[in-house]
């Protein structure tokens, strides 16, 4: 899986202070990524999602990987929960491998 720079210095680079502002930054971001290509903004989901099974994230990585989930399921799956998630299902195991495989420190 190739992911690109462009979701994920967007699921970094925006921070906001209160909830208002957190919930403003997370729908522009939502529309910033729907102009993601599908496999960068699948990549950054797959990110987000082995990265929360693994290790502590922080408010604002939270915050950006709900945005990230919330433009898949819409871009994707046309808004069906059920649909995205017999898809994580399915792939969860394969993209986790991947993911480790990266994730493992080189020797």
């Amino acid at each position: 899986m190739k992911i690109t720079a462009m979701p994920l210095c967007l699921l970094l680079a925006c921070s906001a202070a209160s909830a208002d502002d957190q919930q403003a930054a997370r729908a522009s971001l939502v529309v910033q990524l729907s102009g993601a290509s599908l496999a960068n903004l699948e990549g950054a989901f797959w990110v987000c999602d082995y990265t929360a099974t693994t290790r502590r994230a922080s408010d604002h990585q939270i915050g950006m990987c709900t945005a990230t989930y919330d433009a898949l399921k819409e871009r994707k799956f046309g808004g069906d929960f059920e649909a995205l998630l017999l898809w994580w299902q399915k792939n969860k195991a394969a993209e986790y491998a991947k993911l480790e495989a990266m994730d493992r420190p080189r020797q």
